[in-house]
């Protein structure tokens, strides 16, 4: 199922957390402010876009398009299966 783009803060939120990142981890991951990084968690950024979207994806090892399903948080795509 595709989710609007008002769950990205919530699944980015979740998968973060799942993975036990702060929210400046994160962002020294994605190379983005951590400022930034709070902003869209808070929901005050409404639409990040299309390269904020793939600079999380590429700091958490997934695909973008996890952020729109409603799939439980991956792992790291290079981590092999448990």
């Amino acid at each position: 199922m595709m989710l609007a783009m008002i769950e990205f803060p919530e699944r980015l939120r979740t998968l973060r957390e799942s993975r036990g990142w702060s929210r400046r981890e994160t962002s020294l991951r994605a190379g983005l402010s951590a400022s930034m990084c709070g902003q869209i968690e808070r929901g005050d950024i409404a639409c990040p876009g299309t390269d904020t979207v793939a600079a999380f994806a590429r700091a958490f090892d997934i695909d973008a398009g996890w952020f729109f399903t409603d799939a439980p948080p991956p792992e790291s795509e290079s981590q092999p299966a448990a």
